[in-house]
């Protein structure tokens, strides 16, 4: 938080930066008074460009230890993964911090962990202040998600952030996730097109460094459903692709939607701040496969040339 504030005091912060402070349980920064502590102060880090009214809660694990929470067991040992915190227990605290006017965002990997953060939140907007029902939430990685839940993320004003990079059917993914999850729910990983057409507001995730940063290339695995490195005859949820404007949107106005800036930002319209990227090709104008190999040309942040490249 020192960090980042100290750079953009130096006029060098050329993104707009929504930081979730960790809560206890896994990976946590801060425990007991102490994050007591850093949850009251925040706002002294804060500025024009960076917010910190948001927590972040790891609610499972990944599919890969088994310790992704899921509905149905795993086919490898038969348990059903692990939530980190009960439910009940979840939904105190959830609403502890709603009752704050802090954005919630939620780690949640299986379709059980999807479902006890949605229950949460819900749990926390029917017991809140109504004056908190337009605080925007988010859900993120999302690997499985049962049907039943993909209209809830409208209902409860939260946003689907995919990392969709994810969503290749690779090697990893076929020599893991299929003995684990089995082929059918494999079928069904990231649901990106049923959230969208449910009314869901999808935007795009990284999970940087453990996945790649670069937004082209989760935009071109998103619509084709593909390794965009090693494109191959595996398929895996093919009926998820989704077309390109989606994609977009995901990383655009949908993000600045989530970060509550989406009349400053997130598209190019008079009056909104000057924020751009200048492409080397038009992605509508070219095969979906070649979408990772375009490059940025220039970046202007508020109305500033920020990144040209050589």
């Amino acid at each position: 938080m020192q960090v980042y504030r100290a750079v953009d005091e130096a006029g060098d912060l050329n993104v707009y930066v929504s930081g979730a402070i960790i809560d206890e349980g896994v990976f946590e920064k801060h425990v007991g008074e102490d994050l007591e502590r850093i949850i009251r102060d925040r706002g002294h880090y804060e500025s024009e460009r960076i917010s910190y009214n948001s927590i972040k809660i790891m609610v499972d694990g990944v599919f890969e230890g088994e310790t992704g929470a899921v509905l149905e067991p795993y086919h490898t040992t038969g348990h059903l993964g692990v939530l980190n915190h009960a439910p009940d227990q979840l939904e105190q605290r959830v609403t502890q911090y709603y009752d704050l006017g802090l954005q919630l965002h939620f780690h949640t990997m299986g379709d059980r962990a999807t479902r006890a953060a949605l229950d949460a939140l819900e749990y926390a907007r029917e017991r809140g202040d109504p004056a908190l029902l337009q605080t925007r939430h988010a859900l993120s990685h999302l690997g499985l998600i049962n049907p039943a839940e993909y209209p809830r993320f409208k209902a409860q004003n939260a946003a689907a952030a995919f990392t969709a990079e994810w969503a290749s059917p690779d090697e990893w993914t076929i020599n893991l996730e299929v003995p684990t999850l089995g082929q059918r729910r494999v079928d069904d990983l990231y649901p990106i097109r049923s959230i969208n057409e449910a009314g869901g507001v999808v935007v795009g995730s990284s999970d940087w460094n453990y996945g790649e940063l670069d937004p082209l290339i989760s935009i071109e695995t998103a619509v084709t459903r593909q390794d965009p490195f090693a494109p191959s005859e595996l398929k895996a949820a093919t009926h998820e692709a989704v077309d390109l404007e989606t994609m977009i949107a995901a990383y655009t106005i949908n993000g600045a939607w989530l970060m509550h800036r989406e009349n400053d930002t997130g598209s190019i319209e008079t009056g909104k701040l000057a924020d751009v990227i200048v492409i080397d090709r038009n992605l509508f104008e070219i095969e979906a496969e070649e979408i990772n190999e375009a490059k940025v040309d220039t970046t202007i942040f508020e109305g500033r040339v920020v990144h040209r490249r050589q």
